[in-house]
């Protein structure tokens, strides 16, 4: 009996079959389950890798916001992205003197020797001049072939007039099928660009002037991805997030640039 009733629901479904009313799925549309159509099924799509940029904007602090002193033994540092770091070192970069002042080429040289004092790492290698040449804020939005340290008008820019530098700093990221932007996956770029609306100079500093080595080993310091400190007890070390005029402390890392160094690149 149990077989005559599987044997008449076979026959009624072949021919509701033969009817249409139950179509047939065809092989070349199922999914590798085997059940359902492709389109019955919201189908995830591979993720995909997209440049992503970011302007450190390092502003100048007047002599009555310092605030009390500290020292340069403060243990604490930042990573940008949670610790993304160049996946091959040394880095190349190129240098637009349009602007700076005298000798300015050996205070940037001096800036990248500091940071590298401290590590086994090869950082940086200085390659030529460039001729990659900012001059409005569109040109921001590019990305070049080259690292680069130059100065530019920071009006002509659109950047804040209370910043003495930036730098614009490229990473590709790993981005989601649903949209959301995930881990850093390399670094790419970085852009060093000095406010040329500003007075500058090398070594004596005086008057209103910023120090090209004091502002650019902190700048270099973005193109390591160290991210800016702004707590009082990091006054006195490199990647605090301001600068000033006649400032020269910067240009010797203290405790918590090293450390944050040596976190990315070793000792």
């Amino acid at each position: 009996m149990k077989k005559l009733t599987y044997l008449m629901v076979v026959i009624a479904i072949l021919g509701l079959i033969v009817s249409g009313c139950i179509p047939v799925v065809p092989p070349a549309e199922q999914d590798e389950l085997g059940t359902l159509p492709n389109k019955a099924r919201v189908q995830p799509t591979a993720a995909r890798v997209k440049l992503e940029s970011h302007i450190f904007i390092d502003r100048f602090q007047v002599s009555g916001d310092r605030g009390p002193a500290f020292s340069d033994d403060f243990s604490v540092y930042k990573l940008f992205r949670g610790g993304v770091k160049w996946s091959e070192t040394p880095v190349s970069y190129y240098v637009d003197l349009t602007g700076a002042p005298g000798d300015a080429l050996s205070a940037i040289t001096a800036s990248t020797d500091e940071w590298e004092s401290y590590t086994s790492a090869d950082l940086f290698e200085y390659v030529a001049d460039t001729s990659i040449i900012f001059n409005e804020p569109e040109d921001l939005e590019v990305f070049y072939d080259e690292n680069t340290v130059s100065w530019a008008s920071f009006e002509n820019l659109g950047l804040p007039e209370d910043a003495v530098a930036v730098n614009v700093v490229w990473f590709w990221v790993m981005v989601s099928p649903g949209g959301v932007t995930g881990r850093v996956l390399d670094l790419a770029q970085f852009h060093i660009i000095n406010n040329s609306d500003l007075a500058w100079a090398v070594g004596a500093v005086e008057g209103d002037q910023f120090d090209v080595n004091n502002v650019n080993t902190h700048e270099f310091g973005h193109s390591l991805f160290l991210d800016d400190l702004y707590m009082p007890p990091a006054s006195e070390l490199t990647m605090l997030g301001y600068t000033a005029i006649e400032e020269t402390k910067k240009q010797d890392l203290g405790l918590g640039d090293i450390l944050g160094l040596q976190a990315l690149y070793g000792e």
